[in-house]
């Protein structure tokens, strides 16, 4: 007896636990083909599944799938060369597939926007070619690492969407893997299991602090060692399931507490076992699909995960922007919580340790009384219960620039299109007025001509705009700004020192 109460202390220090919760999963429309290596993601209330082998060939199509209607939707082929073993995630409205292997290893890093179902092809990614790597987004910036393209690799990169540009990052904490899952929670991204180049499978579990570039390891992943299985997170809670382990398939699923850095195994996908799968969340549910048995081969079948009789979680808000920003005034608005009663809101000088404090019944929020030319930082949390209190961790950090004083008038007989600083050596500020409402699509290029960033592409109403712009990471040098709106294109040049 004293054994056993020794090995359940140990158990229960490394953050273990074996109990089973209510959970229920629950078989959706096939998906339209077999697969293996796909990449999954969710945009929003949407799922997508591209690329992958399909066991005649490599595929480039790409699915989406609308839990509501219980529907698969082809769209637009993938905008790069059929291939499997890529990386997929979405940051904001933006879905991204990069790097895998199309005969040969990949660097290739495409961009999908849902709302025009087009590709665009972004800045390759900065590492050396591979496939069978991690990636998954913190906030609004891409992270891809590991990999194996000859050998298996542990660097580690940021990709920010705003200047499609890569920044090298802290090497994976881990050490060189392939074949690993990723996903992140809040501010926080995590990387576990995988093939070690020893051949091994891996259990350990680390986070990512991207505010420090740090790794740091967490509670052993709670399941046996294995390659090839599936991550995602809901609300504050990551899961792990499925996989290969040894030469045996799995279908056992696990969830990671980051609060209380603790594993508790949940029940198991209702389909067979399988490796090779994809899988992602939208909103408060889980989806695992496709893949691949060793009995039966190539998979299509498709289930939901349904969390049942456990606490209520609330998610992090998203997708955030600032606009009608004044001297003095500025408008906050992020993607709406389905679940959410109540956001909190704060907000602070860059650099100084008071927040100010507010709240929103919406996902907007207007904000008086501040200073002019002035950077703030502002964060979001939601509230999906009362009493007892249940919310979500603050959101990812975000950043605007109150516009100089001066007069401001929406009675103008053209549309305006200024920047202040301008020269800069950091951030700047798009002020834009219109004459009516419009689709506004800004982009800035480079002396060359080559598009460096699209700042905007939405329908704003008549009057007073501005907009913040990221151009910490551009070289010195002059670059132009464009702007095309209903009144035609115009052309402001923004020097850079």
């Amino acid at each position: 007896m004293k054994k056993i109460t020794f090995l359940m202390a140990i158990l229960l220090a490394a953050g273990l636990t074996r109990s089973r919760a209510q959970d229920t999963w629950t078989q959706k429309a096939d998906f339209v083909g077999t697969r293996i290596g796909a990449v999954g993601f969710s945009i929003g209330s949407k799922g997508y599944i591209g690329t992958g082998d399909n066991g005649i060939g490599l595929t480039n199509d790409f699915w989406e799938y609308d839990p509501s209607i219980n529907i698969w939707t082809q769209k637009a082929d993938f905008g790069g060369a059929k291939r499997f073993n890529a990386v997929g995630f979405s940051i904001g409205n933006k879905g991204y597939i990069g790097t895998g292997d199309a005969t040969a290893a990949k660097k290739d890093f495409w961009e999908y926007d849902p709302s025009n179902n087009t590709w665009t092809q972004k800045a390759d990614f900065a590492g050396t070619t591979r496939w069978s790597a991690v990636g998954f987004s913190i906030g609004n910036k891409g992270y891809i690492g590991t990999g194996y393209n000859g050998n298996s690799k542990k660097d580690f990169w940021e990709y920010d969407p705003s200047t499609d540009a890569w920044t090298q990052k802290a090497d994976f904490g881990g050490g060189e893997r392939q074949r690993a899952v990723g996903f992140s929670i809040g501010a926080r991204g995590y990387i576990s299991t995988g093939l070690a180049p020893d051949g091994n499978n891996k259990n350990d579990f680390w986070e990512y602090d991207p505010a420090t570039s740090i790794w740091t390891q967490k509670a052993n992943f709670g399941g046996a060692a294995r390659s090839l299985a599936v991550g995602f997170s809901i609300g504050t809670q990551g899961y792990i399931g499925t996989g290969q382990i040894f030469f045996s398939d799995s279908k056992d699923f696990w969830e990671y507490d980051q609060v209380t850095n603790t594993w508790i195994e949940k029940t198991d996908l209702a389909g067979t076992e399988r490796f090779w799968a994809v899988g992602f969340s939208i909103g408060s549910n889980g989806y695992i699909g496709t893949g691949y048995n060793d009995n039966q081969g190539y998979k299509n079948d498709f289930w939901e995960y349904t969390l049942e009789n456990t606490s209520p979680t609330c998610a992090i808000p998203t997708t955030f922007s600032a606009f009608n920003i004044t001297p003095n005034t500025a408008k906050l608005k992020w993607l709406n919580i389905n679940d959410a009663l109540s956001y909190k809101i704060r907000y602070k000088t860059t650099g100084t340790s008071e927040w100010t404090l507010t709240k929103s019944t919406e996902n907007h929020k207007n904000l008086n009384g501040l200073a002019a030319s002035t950077e703030y930082v502002w964060q979001v949390k939601s509230f999906c219960e009362i009493n007892p209190v249940v919310a979500s961790d603050w959101s990812a950090k975000q950043f605007f620039t109150t516009a100089p004083l001066r007069i401001y008038s929406v009675n103008v007989e053209a549309t305006v299109l200024e920047i202040y600083p301008n020269p800069s050596s950091g951030n700047s500020t798009l002020h834009l007025i219109l004459t009516q409402s419009s689709l506004v699509t800004i982009k800035i290029f480079d002396v060359n001509g080559k598009e460096i960033s699209t700042v905007s592409n939405e329908i704003y109403e008549a009057g007073d705009h501005s907009l913040p712009i990221n151009t910490t990471s551009f070289a010195k040098g002059i670059y132009l700004v464009q702007m095309i709106s209903a009144d035609g294109i115009q052309n402001q040049k923004l020097l850079l020192q």
